[in-house]
């Protein structure tokens, strides 16, 4: 953090290296610094996947359902393969109680990353939540 730090304030408009900030206070649990990190990235890269993604996993983490559920949608058409994407959004989805939709999303994310175990144990927990 502190090179990467140090890197902005010699290149202030990098958006890389901003990113990239914001993915080291993300990963260290700082993400109050990550959100102000990545949404400067968002500003002026709006199509932005992967920034996109992690500002709905921040929004997940500190229980922004709404705001996480926005980033993700966005962040969804810019990455239609990523399986994060989908296991995230069946987190937010089982979040609001919405099990069905929980569900295609953790099915999605199996699909595309088969290998996940926690992937497959979400699927498995919202297929259940969704009979109670």
């Amino acid at each position: 953090i502190k090179i990467l730090t140090q890197a902005l304030e010699m290149n202030p408009h990098s958006c890389l290296i901003q990113q990239n900030l914001g993915k080291a206070f993300l990963l260290s649990g700082d993400l109050s610094r990550a959100e102000q990190s990545l949404l400067a990235v968002a500003k002026s890269e709006p199509d932005n996947g992967i920034v996109l993604r992690d500002l709905g996993l921040i929004y997940l983490q500190t229980g922004k359902s709404d705001r996480a559920l926005k980033m993700l949608l966005k962040a969804k058409k810019f990455l239609p393969d990523d399986f994060a994407v989908y296991n995230y959004l069946g987190a937010v989805y089982g979040g609001k109680g919405d099990y069905s939709a929980a569900v295609e999303s953790f099915k999605q994310a199996l699909l595309l990353n088969p290998e996940d175990e926690s992937v497959r144990q979400n699927l498995v927990r919202a297929q259940r939540d969704s009979r109670k």
